[in-house]
């Protein structure tokens, strides 16, 4: 019995150890059968990945090589129009090509007109204290104290009622407003218009005053229409110069009593008073009203301009440093002094720039406008500016003054300087393209372009006139394609005063003011004078034609404005 258990357990572990051997077998078969699995999985993975890292190595030569093509082909096309550009300018410097108003050459790469003003969130969208207040209350955490910050009433708190008198009460009053009230109902039942309006008048941009155009083949303004006097009250000086709004309801005029005003154009006593402008502290030398009617420009004699909400007369940028007025001086910065001097200053190229002359440079400003306010802070201004680029009149010490076009794009700004000189810049490439030497007996003080009107249509020759006006010489007409003077009118009086003139929209009148205490109207196809207006008791200093209607405007130094139709 004994042996037959021994060999029973020797059959036992022979059939254990062969059970052990064949599913010892079976598990490195099915490992070597797993790696060589994974190797060829791997092998796959490994060419797979080498297959698409040679696609993408093919995609990213290929790419590579179409991304140098287009930078070689976008070089040479910027080589080309530089070229072109610089063939052109020295065509127009040799008095070989003509220069024109009218805009045909796209923007280069690096023109100064390309300049943009990036504003940090902080400097565009500046939070009111109460509005920060209700941010913080909205944000307060349970158990957190409130932070201490002013609180500002916008309405009227309701009193407890006592130590206090009862505000006085009408028992009855007549409606004698029947038509207006039923108006004003009518206006509030409807849906609030969202259209953007203009500043001053607060009616739709861009909305026309009247169904009718520009008559172009009437006569010119000869019957005094209206006047209105500025100098009541307080203000005790003349109006030395005008400006008109795009859609022609409101003039402009700056005082020798160191105040600008706003008004309607059409000088009716029975019209809202004017708005007037106070800040600067030195007679005014420019207005401009912007394209849009918000803003007003002024210069002034103390060396500052400013630009102006024209809705509410708050003064919300003052130029007073030549490079910017950010609070942060960057280390790459020049130093930002004051201006020496500040002559004539207008908005350019569609309200996108601000231009100005000062000594004998010609400045490009690029500005950005906030006109909201701090309730605790009203004296800080959130509205900046910063210098593009600077253009000196060659060979001069002072430009006396300049014209350029703002009512569509052109590159083209016409200086007149202290040495008697004419020059045009090309602000497209930000150089002096035509110098016309001598060509003034006298400094010209004032340069006017045929710019026409939003209501009226010209031939594109119309454009290229400009006047100039000098003491002692009259005005001259000048063609800028051949830059030469075509005509001369000088049957009014200018020797010690200078005064203004101005084109009228169908360009076929030149008005002027006169010491003589007159306006003179002549005729620019045979330079003789048509119309002499008189009814004024001193110098007319400046004059401006109405962009829809046959009517002038003229500022005299008796403080009054008057209007003359035909």
């Amino acid at each position: 019995r004994e042996k037959e258990e021994a060999e029973e357990r020797k059959r036992k572990e022979r059939e254990q150890a062969a059970k052990e051997k064949a599913e010892r077998e079976q598990a490195e078969r099915e490992m070597a059968a797993r790696e060589a699995q994974e190797k060829a999985e791997r092998e796959a993975r490994e060419q797979a990945a080498e297959r698409e890292k040679a696609a993408a190595e093919k995609a990213a030569a290929l790419e590579r090589a179409a991304k140098e093509k287009a930078e070689r082909e976008a070089k040479e096309q910027r080589a080309r129009a530089a070229a072109a550009s610089a063939a052109a300018a020295a065509a127009v410097m040799e008095g070989l090509a003509p220069i024109t108003m009218l805009s045909h050459a796209p923007l280069l790469d690096d023109s100064p007109l390309h300049a943009v003003m990036n504003m940090k969130q902080k400097e565009t969208a500046t939070k009111t204290t109460s509005q920060r207040v209700r941010a913080s209350m909205a944000k307060k955490v349970p158990g957190q104290r409130a932070p201490d910050a002013p609180v500002t009433f916008r309405s009227k708190v309701k009193s407890s009622g006592y130590g206090g008198t009862a505000a006085p009460q009408k028992m009855f009053q007549p409606k004698t407003n029947v038509s207006t009230r039923a108006a004003s109902a009518n206006k509030l039942g409807k849906e609030k218009d969202k259209t953007p309006v203009d500043g001053l008048s607060r009616r739709p941009l861009g909305s026309a005053v009247g169904k009718e155009k520009y008559p172009t083949d009437g006569p010119p303004p000869s019957k005094a229409c209206g006047h209105l006097p500025l100098l009541e009250g307080k203000h005790a000086g003349g109006v030395v110069t005008l400006g008109q709004s795009s859609d022609g309801r409101f003039v402009a005029a700056g005082l020798n009593d160191k105040t600008a005003m706003v008004l309607r154009a059409t000088l009716k006593g029975d019209d809202k008073p004017p708005r007037v402008y106070v800040g600067h502290s030195a007679p005014i030398s420019s207005v401009d009203i912007s394209l849009d009617g918000r803003w007003l420009l002024t210069s002034s004699q103390d060396n500052t301009a400013r630009c102006w909400d024209a809705s509410k007369t708050d003064c919300l940028m003052t130029f007073d440093k030549r490079h910017h007025n950010f609070q942060i001086q960057r280390e790459t910065d020049p130093p930002n002094l004051s201006f020496k001097s500040i002559g004539r200053t207008q908005f350019y190229y569609m309200d996108k720039f601000i231009l100005m002359n000062s000594g004998n440079e010609l400045l490009l400003y690029k500005y950005h406008i906030d006109p909201t306010v701090e309730d605790l802070k009203r004296y800080v201004s959130n509205s900046r500016y910063r210098l593009v680029t600077a253009l000196a009149h060659p060979d001069s010490q002072s430009i006396s003054t300049f014209v350029a076009a703002n009512s569509f794009h052109s590159y083209t700004v016409i200086s007149a300087a202290s040495d008697r000189s004419l020059c045009m810049f090309d602000l497209n490439t930000g150089q002096p393209v035509r110098t016309i030497r001598q060509a003034v007996a006298k400094p010209a003080h004032a340069l006017r372009l045929s710019l026409g009107s939003s209501f009226v249509s010209h031939l594109p020759e119309t454009y290229d006139m400009f006047l100039s006006a000098s003491l002692t010489e009259g005005i001259l007409l000048w063609d800028l394609r051949t830059s030469r003077s075509v005509r001369k009118f000088s049957g009014h009086a200018c020797r010690v005063f200078p005064v203004g003139m101005a084109f009228s929209p169908c360009a076929r009148f030149i008005a002027t003011g006169s010491e003589d205490k007159c306006a003179y109207i002549y005729d620019v196809r045979t330079g003789s004078c048509m119309q002499k207006l008189s009814g004024h008791t001193d110098v007319v200093t400046d004059v401006q034609f109405h962009p829809l209607k046959a009517q002038l405007t003229t500022a005299c130094l008796d403080g009054v404005l008057r209007t003359f139709e035909a």
